[in-house]
């Protein structure tokens, strides 16, 4: 934060002395156009290209929804990329011109619109020298080879706030897919509290659901199923026979969207209960019940859209005789499609 403020406060005198010699350039007013519109990724478009072009001595500001832009950008996502057309109106010092091309919706993001940026710079400016040049003998030369006095840079601005030079964006979306579907596995111990403590304590508990998920940039939404088996360990002097636990039913879960890295979510889910008492003489009682859970899991990424990580419930099963309830922390392993 301090080096960012001292190169602000640096920069201030140098953009208004160079402003003094040189009237700025007139805004590029940059607007949107999709079959398909989305917000988010028009946010982060805006300030890449925006970037791009302060970087190139081109200030631009966001246009009004009732305003003709100047730079149309067109796009349509597909998966993890998106087509891209720029279409930049007649203006001083250049003529109309478009380019377009098939940008990554990922960090190389910025490195496919500056390709994109220069092909529409180089048609609307034909003689503006390159990047390459800038600074250099050749950059101070017109096309019939005479010396041109050099100009002194010009006051860039970024939405009339920010400068290129002081504030950078990067992609953080980890995928672009709104709508996926996923896997969850998950392997820990149930801990009973309650009456039912006084037979078992502990138990063993597997689990697995499969949902489909919703997930924008900044929220996520599943809903699917949830299926477990939990044995009861029986404390010592409790003899006949051993307790298992079966669940299955609908799930929700709401949490954090594609822009965090990490998964974060709360859920709740309730459906019927199996409870089957094994007794010692090789029979087996059982009867349904209902039941509902609800908790929060956690997972960071492993790769290729695998995460690891922890899910916590407290499960209460409602048995006429005793209500059943305990607290289940597991391993989760997650996989999204």
């Amino acid at each position: 934060m301090v080096c960012m403020t001292l190169a602000f406060a640096l920069s201030v005198p140098a953009f208004g002395a160079d402003a003094a010699k040189a009237p700025p350039r007139t805004p590029i007013s940059i607007g949107f156009s999709s079959p398909a519109a989305d917000s988010e990724f028009e946010d982060v478009f805006y300030l890449s290209i925006a970037i791009i072009l302060a970087d190139r001595g081109y200030p631009s500001v966001k246009a009004a929804p009732a305003d003709e832009p100047v730079l149309l950008v067109g796009y349509e996502v597909s998966g993890r990329s998106a087509m891209v057309r720029l279409e930049l109106a007649e203006g001083p010092g250049r003529r109309a011109a478009s380019a377009e091309g098939m940008v990554r919706l990922t960090l190389e993001l910025d490195a496919d619109l500056e390709i994109l940026v220069d092909d529409l710079l180089g048609r609307a400016v034909p003689q503006a020298p390159s990047p390459a040049l800038a600074g250099s003998d050749e950059a101070t030369k017109t096309s019939s080879g005479v010396e041109a006095a050099s100009e002194p840079p010009e006051a860039v601005a970024i939405g009339g706030l920010f400068s290129s030079e002081l504030l950078r964006l990067e992609d953080t979306l980890r995928t672009t897919d709104t709508r996926r579907l996923e896997a969850l596995a998950r392997a820990g111990v149930t801990s009973f509290v309650g009456g039912f403590a006084d037979y078992a304590r502990l138990g063993a508990t597997a689990a697995l659901d499969v949902a489909a998920l919703r997930l924008d940039p900044a929220w996520s939404l599943s809903v699917g199923g949830r299926a477990s088996a939990t044995r009861a360990f029986m404390n010592l002097g409790v003899t006949g026979g051993t307790m298992y636990l079966a669940t299955i039913g609908p799930d929700l879960r709401a949490g954090i969207g594609a822009r965090q890295a990490q998964r974060l979510s709360v859920g709740l889910s309730g459906g019927v209960a199996i409870l089957a008492l094994a007794l010692d003489d090789g029979t087996t009682l059982a009867r349904a019940e209902p039941f509902v859970d609800a908790g929060v899991q956690a997972g960071v990424p492993l790769g290729r859209d695998f995460f690891l990580g922890l899910d916590a419930r407290f499960v209460v099963v409602f048995d006429p005789e005793m209500l059943i309830m305990g607290t289940s922390p597991t391993i989760t392993l997650f996989k999204e499609i």
